[in-house]
């Protein structure tokens, strides 16, 4: 053993040039992949960080209703898909309390969610309103971070909403928004805070009111639309919809299958980044 000691410190004390150049193109090949790995992780942290920060890792939603087929001898060409109404998830307190009992579930939060109209004074903007239980909902989705006026709170007919609503319909803290639903059905909330989540989208149409508020104003008494999960690891989000889909036989999406395209990218950066260190490795051991 002494002796490939002795020879290994003969040749760097004797080829101190090469011996420099050696160690530069190491460190060089050394700072190019943590400076690599360091980027793509990053990059991807961001991502995932903008797209989970308003959406749920799993959706639990009532099975969609579908066209029944004509009995007979009718030959049908084209079977027209049946509309969607807002409909209330079947026994959806004992499946809450299923989910809660979830190892890797970390939330759970209900919901009632449907498209209706904020009106305020001649203004009038197509808004999503989401009756929410203020606890559950603010650990599936962290609210309290992103209130920027006023504060996290929707009891007695209070709203929160978002800045670019604020905006485009004049309203602030303490001012008055009617809610109209499809049918006509109206009701007045008071503006309790204004959130900013960093995602124009939920900024500009969503508002947050009570469950029992939505349900009211929805014509969906003591019912949800929706229950939203948030799990331990999210990309284990897709093997936990897969289960909960053939054990209830609802509509279950996991963010994965909601954002499949950006799933393919963040795959792809992965592997363009372990290709470049392999590269990068092949060019100092040469």
């Amino acid at each position: 053993m002494w002796v490939d000691w002795f020879l290994a410190l003969r040749i760097l004390r004797d080829a101190r040039m090469q011996t420099l150049l050696i160690t530069a193109g190491v460190a060089a090949g050394v700072t190019v992949m943590v400076f690599l790995s360091s980027l793509m992780t990053g990059l991807q942290v961001n991502l995932l960080h903008k797209t989970l920060g308003t959406q749920a890792h799993v959706v639990v939603r009532p099975a969609e209703e579908r066209a029944r087929p004509l009995l007979g001898d009718a030959v049908v060409r084209r079977v027209e898909a049946t509309a969607q109404r807002t409909r209330s998830i079947d026994g959806w307190q004992q499946l809450l309390t299923a989910l809660d009992a979830e190892p890797e579930v970390q939330a759970v939060s209900p919901s009632a969610a449907a498209p209706v109209f904020a009106v305020r004074g001649n203004g009038t903007e197509a808004v999503a309103v989401k009756g929410i239980v203020p606890g559950r909902f603010a650990g599936v989705i962290e609210m309290t971070e992103h209130i920027v006026a006023g504060e996290w709170t929707v009891a007695d007919r209070g709203a929160v909403i978002g800045v670019g609503l604020a905006a485009r319909l004049g309203v602030a803290v303490g001012d008055r928004l009617r809610l109209q639903a499809v049918d006509g059905t109206s009701e007045l909330f008071d503006v309790r805070g204004l959130f900013d989540v960093g995602n124009k989208a939920a900024n500009d149409v969503w508002v947050l009111v009570a469950l029992r508020d939505a349900q009211t104003l929805l014509d969906l008494p003591g019912g949800v639309s929706s229950i939203e999960l948030r799990v331990a690891d999210s990309f284990a989000a897709e093997a936990l919809a897969a289960r909960l889909r053939g054990r209830t036989g609802l509509e279950v999406e996991s963010w994965m299958a909601a954002n499949a395209e950006l799933l393919t990218a963040l795959r792809s950066q992965a592997s363009s980044s372990a290709v470049i260190q392999v590269f990068v490795i092949l060019a100092v051991a040469i």
